[in-house]
């Protein structure tokens, strides 16, 4: 397993290795903040929210509409056949 910030023996040749273990740790706290920010900045994006809000309200819409047509399958046959028996009994 390779050690970032290095064994003691290496961090003490000539300064070498504590600023190498230096340079490594903050380049890790950059990348770790880097991160953070990035999360933050997605958690508070609120543009992908309201797309979200807006799909579910079609939904709903979508979805009560089909119960009220399906509840009303019955009464809107039967006007269609009686159209169509008065276009049958006005032909003849």
């Amino acid at each position: 397993m390779k050690q970032v910030l290095g064994s003691p023996e290496e961090l003490a040749q000539d300064g070498r290795g504590v600023k190498r273990a230096a340079r490594n740790a903050r380049e890790l706290l950059r990348c770790l903040a880097a991160r953070n920010r990035a999360l933050c900045a997605f958690w508070k994006e609120e543009t992908g929210q309201e797309m979200v809000e807006y799909t579910l309200l079609l939904a709903f819409f979508l979805l009560t509409g089909l119960g009220v047509l399906s509840g009303l399958r019955t009464e809107i046959a039967n006007t269609w056949q009686a159209i169509a028996a008065g276009y049958t009994s006005a032909a003849s």
